[in-house]
């Protein structure tokens, strides 16, 4: 037994609940005379309002009671579904509230259990889709990671490449710069730094991009661009390591002077400077700026002249090691050009190409602006007069600077001549500037 609130009695003892009633069913006092189809009667006088509460309450068919007299006091008891005519007067009778609106007790249970399967149903679904989302995400990053370890050197050179394109600079894709470096072989190898090893291109390689045409044009770049540090910049510029990898080369073959980490600012009435620094490369620097430190417009005049002859020959000018010719190109060159066959210092491979005039006229300047002194060497305006008019005049070169004779070399043996010059050598003193 158990107490529960009743709006018409306040506190009253109710019974435990049956298996087919549903917790919150109560008989509600209504007034009227409802119209069952299903009725029966239970005729013991002794009966009263308590006793036909339980009957029906205990039966779970009942849908309803009433307690009336009619000689002696019963009970009448309701069953399936019923209207009421409220208009009617009557004695008071009683039956469960809107019972066919509450569920079964066993329906809502399974309600509870089918919401509850559901949301867990739910939960796991999104749970196993976010697990998988993560897992998806967390694999593919993984795996661009590894590719991009794995393959690191070519995503700089795409990276490097696109940056590169940006900018509107020529562009080698890896397989070129793989041939131009023969696979990396450990013969083309210059060193190794802090970014990495440096290789040599093959020399075969680049010459083939050459023809003569192409050579004249860089000629005549690298003298405009010489001739406007000395004369047309706000300030006089004296590079003082003009020397071919210091020359750089666009998509159209258009030549760049770069590296100015030595050069030398003059003020406009200014023209040499003694220093006690000599800095440059061997086989470049004029006389004049080895052995006394003067350094002039015209060292640089000296610098590209070898450079001039250097591109003609396809050579470096200290590359001439044979025991039966001088130690350098510019040696090579002067007696080429007393003998009256310059054009031999034409490199074979432009020999299809090259422009007989013009090559003798390059020659002949080049050994102009190698001359032993300093105020024999032209100007670089006149220079570049020189090589692009045809009809400027010419005075004949002098005897160039450190230039040794054939004859001194025959009387001598190999161990007693030294290697003066080494490639691409840099020469400075411990003195500071």
């Amino acid at each position: 037994m158990c107490y529960v609130y009743n709006s018409d009695k306040g506190c009253q003892k109710w019974e435990d609940i049956h298996t087919c009633r549903v917790p919150g069913e109560v008989f509600q006092k209504k007034s009227g005379s409802p119209r069952y189809v299903n009725t029966t009667y239970e005729e013991n006088v002794s009966y009263e309002y308590n006793n036909c509460r339980t009957i029906c309450w205990r039966n779970c068919t009942c849908t309803g009671f009433r307690e009336f007299y009619i000689n002696n006091t019963r009970c009448q008891f309701y069953f399936g579904n019923s209207t009421l005519d409220v208009n009617l007067e009557d004695d008071d009778h009683f039956y469960i509230l809107d019972r066919a609106k509450i569920a079964p007790h066993g329906k809502i249970k399974w309600v509870w259990i089918c919401a509850i399967i559901a949301a867990t149903l739910l939960v796991t679904f999104l749970s196993i889709l976010f697990l998988a989302i993560t897992t998806k995400k967390y694999r593919l990053k993984e795996k661009n990671r590894k590719r991009m370890e794995a393959t690191n050197e070519s995503y700089a050179i795409k990276d490097l490449e696109d940056d590169l394109k940006e900018h509107d600079i020529k562009v080698f894709n890896y397989s070129s710069v793989l041939a131009a470096m023969m696979n990396f072989t450990p013969e083309n190898k210059l060193g190794e730094g802090g970014y990495g090893p440096v290789y040599k291109v093959t020399y075969y390689t680049r010459r083939m991009l050459l023809d003569w045409k192409k050579c004249f044009h860089i000629i005549e770049g690298i003298s405009q661009g010489l001739l406007y540090l000395h004369k047309y910049s706000r300030l006089k510029i004296i590079h003082r390591d003009l020397k071919a990898s210091n020359i750089l080369l666009d998509e159209n073959m258009n030549p760049k002077i770069s590296d100015f980490g030595m050069a030398r600012m003059f003020a406009e009435y200014e023209s040499t400077a003694n220093t006690n620094r000599i800095v440059g490369t061997c086989g470049y620097m004029s006389p004049e700026y080895v052995m006394e430190g003067i350094c002039s417009t015209k060292s640089d005049v000296y610098s590209f002249g070898v450079l001039l002859l250097e591109i003609i020959c396809g050579r470096r000018n200290n590359s001439f090691y044979d025991a039966d010719r001088p130690l350098n190109l510019i040696g090579y060159a002067w007696e080429l050009w007393n003998d009256g066959q310059c054009l031999k210092l034409m490199d074979s491979s432009l020999s299809d190409t090259f422009i007989s005039d013009e090559v003798q006229r390059c020659i002949h300047v080049g050994l102009l602006c190698v001359e032993q002194y300093a105020n024999d060497r032209p100007p670089m305006s006149d220079v570049v007069t020189m090589l692009t008019n045809k009809s400027a005049h010419f005075t004949l070169p002098r005897r160039p600077a450190f230039y040794v004779e054939r004859d001194i070399l025959d009387g001598a043996t190999t161990s007693n001549v030294p290697n003066t010059y080494s490639t691409n050598e840099t020469f400075t003193s411990s003195d500071g500037a």
